[in-house]
């Protein structure tokens, strides 16, 4: 099963915001069933530190989420995201947008290889796209914005993320909000995968968009369910063909991260930290990586 595209969307925020308009509509609670999420108390330092993760696009349905989500916030001064709340806004993802979500030179079917070419060609005819819309649009985007067309049918939203629904409590609530990454080096990220990786994206997110409501929902209900090793499970799955992908988007990360995390740790502000569910899995997991570090952690349930 291809998870590619699923994996990518579950590590980055910032493009789901940039892509899809964030609306002010708040989520609507309308969950009865018992759910447990992905929340980690952290300790061994001078206050506890919650690890949180974090799926960037949900529905409505998801709401209320599930209580350790409620606790971390509730006992916690500051919060941390990928990329800081202030930055979380169509208006800087389009800034960012124009500098590396644009081709300088030439046109996307100058890039393509033929059997992208065609699979996208005929994605575009089947859902009423002009090609001639993607033409200055990097290989990477348009697969990207496949997915997100993909993922918007089955109505997850990035208004309704994780992220979002959090940053959005902070000033009100008297919290102050971090981030690990700035918008542009999420950018900067993305736009620096090789061609050849970047045409198997294109491919892959139109294969995984005729499947995406059930393989969203493998993933969501791991997610909600609290099943750590089901998630690590999907992204070894999802990374096994794309070794380069994993190391820059989740192993790299992970490392920059530890440190800071240790630096939460040792300070005396309760902290809340917020990131995609696939950072917390495997052996280099950060979870995986605080446990060598010395730290206790352990699952917050019902």
């Amino acid at each position: 099963m291809a998870w590619l595209m699923t994996f990518l969307r579950a590590c980055l925020v910032l493009l789901c915001i940039s892509i899809s308009p964030v609306l002010a509509e708040e989520p609507a609670p309308a969950r009865k069933e018992v759910a447990t999420g992905l929340v980690y108390k952290v300790e061994g330092g001078k206050v506890p530190l919650y690890v949180c993760g974090s799926v960037h696009l949900l529905t409505k349905k998801d709401y209320p989420l599930p209580a350790g989500y409620e606790t971390a916030y509730a006992e916690s001064r500051r919060l941390v995201f990928e990329i800081p709340p202030a930055e979380l806004s169509a208006e800087v993802a389009g800034a960012v947008m124009a500098k590396y979500g644009v081709l300088k030179e030439g046109t996307l079917d100058d890039l393509l290889t033929d059997d992208a070419r065609k699979a996208l060609s005929g994605w575009a005819k089947e859902n009423g796209v002009p090609m001639a819309a993607l033409s200055k649009l990097p290989p990477w985007l348009v697969a990207i914005m496949i997915s997100q067309q993909s993922y918007e049918a089955a109505g997850m939203k990035a208004q309704y993320g994780l992220d979002l629904h959090f940053s959005k409590r902070l000033e009100k609530d008297g919290k102050v909000g971090e981030g690990f990454e700035t918008a542009e080096e999420q950018f900067v990220m993305l736009s620096g995968f090789d061609l050849k990786t970047q045409m198997e994206m294109v491919i892959q997110s139109i294969d995984e968009a005729k499947e995406a409501t059930k393989e969203l929902k493998l993933l969501l209900d791991a997610w909600r369910a609290g099943d750590a090793e089901g998630l690590a499970k999907i992204m070894a799955e999802s990374m096994a063909a794309f070794p380069e992908v994993e190391r820059v988007l989740l192993h790299d990360r992970n490392a920059r991260w530890i440190p800071k995390l240790k630096a939460f740790l040792a300070d005396s502000t309760p902290t809340m930290v917020i990131v995609g569910a696939g950072h917390l899995c495997g052996a280099k997991g950060l979870l995986a990586l605080l446990e060598k570090e010395g730290f206790k952690v352990s699952a917050i349930k019902p």
